[in-house]
């Protein structure tokens, strides 16, 4: 398993370079995409994370960009918050938009929130360069969403997409 995180971690590097040197020129095609579809194609890259989704299930939104968005997502709450399950909860918010709610059961986030996401902040020795979640809000407003960081009661780290559900929005 070791190496087929590292390998995950290396590939996740590597795509986040190119989408980041392509954020600004990037066209993207919006349709419509079944997450608990996106969900069960990329579950294998976590073999020892829970991943759960409940709700509602179609967002308009690119699928490499949604993909981009929800794999640095949960790479992050893997290697940043040691989390062992992800629960994702899709919900309609509006009759124009879906909500996507991740939240995880790892150690959280301790750092300066107003900073997080921006890129190349490094909130301790440990942390990573900003580009995973830098990219994942900039490839959410792309599709005409918003990600919002939650600040938590409890352990773990929560994070709020909101994107159209249909073509209009």
């Amino acid at each position: 398993t070791g190496l087929i995180r590292e390998s995950i971690r290396l590939q996740m590097q590597l795509e986040n370079s190119l989408n980041l040197s392509q954020i600004e020129d990037a066209s993207l095609f919006l349709q419509p995409i079944s997450i608990k579809k996106m969900m069960s194609s990329i579950h294998h890259q976590w073999p020892g994370m829970s991943i759960n989704v409940t709700g509602e299930d179609e967002v308009y939104a690119d699928e490499r960009a949604l993909y981009a968005v929800i794999t640095n997502l949960i790479q992050n709450s893997s290697t940043h918050g040691s989390a062992t399950e992800v629960n994702v909860e899709i919900q309609k918010a509006s009759e124009d938009e879906n909500l996507i709610l991740l939240k995880d059961n790892g150690k959280g986030f301790d750092g300066d929130w107003g900073k997080l996401s921006q890129l190349f902040v490094r909130h301790n020795h440990k942390s990573g360069s900003g580009v995973g979640l830098f990219l994942a809000k900039a490839l959410v407003r792309k599709m005409n969403g918003q990600l919002n960081f939650l600040k938590q009661q409890s352990s773990g780290f929560a994070v709020e997409i909101r994107l159209p559900n249909r073509r209009s929005a």
